[in-house]
């Protein structure tokens, strides 16, 4: 079967790299949440401009926007609306 041989090869990289897969256990939908919102955040606020013209620009606009924006000014209606370093401010405080 093609899905059998598709999923063979994707673990055979995986283990090859050394990551481990995660699996989402049945009817649960919540297990990577939290990744693919943070995906579409990505793609909708980083990526506006399109495809980077090369891994190296990729890295920099990416760490810049996870560290410059989305952790320091973007709102996040889960924290309050409030960013990430502002809640950590408030919880320590």
């Amino acid at each position: 079967m093609i899905v059998s041989e598709r999923c063979r090869a994707v673990r055979k990289r995986l283990e090859h790299v050394g990551c481990l897969p995660s699996m989402s256990r049945k009817e649960n939908c919540w297990d990577h949440a939290f990744a693919e919102s943070f995906i579409r955040s990505l793609k909708g606020e980083c990526m506006q401009q399109g495809l980077f013209d090369t891994r190296h620009q990729a890295q920099i606009q990416i760490f810049r926007y996870i560290e410059g924006f989305y952790n320091r000014v973007r709102k996040h209606p889960v924290l309050g609306n409030r960013s990430p370093v502002e809640f950590e401010m408030i919880v320590s405080a």
